[in-house]
């Protein structure tokens, strides 16, 4: 794929700026809504699921970068932190919260 190519180019910011876009297409799901599925709400619990999935990847090689990225995101006029997942962060997080 094109973004394997360039990967260890260097790019010019435009390039760099699409293959970014590209990337970001498979960050499909708030993982604010997959935990509120669960049932974990309060910011604490979120955050703390968010960095076991996050740890996980890590142990096993998975690029974090790849897999979440922080968003900011309006709630009731607020703004609100939140992760934008890919299917298997999702994953991660589904079945490492389910082990409680």
């Amino acid at each position: 794929m094109i973004i394997e190519y360039y990967k260890n180019q260097l790019l010019s910011s435009e390039m760099e700026y699409f293959a970014n876009c590209i990337s970001e297409l498979e960050l499909k799901f708030y993982a604010s809504d997959i935990l509120a599925r669960i049932g974990i709400v309060e910011q604490a619990d979120f955050e703390m699921a968010i960095n076991k999935a996050a740890a996980l990847c890590r142990l096993t090689n998975v690029p974090v970068s790849k897999h979440f990225k922080v968003v900011y995101k309006e709630n009731n006029k607020l703004i609100i932190k939140d992760w934008k997942l890919s299917q298997l962060a999702c994953r991660i997080i589904l079945i490492s919260e389910s082990n409680k």
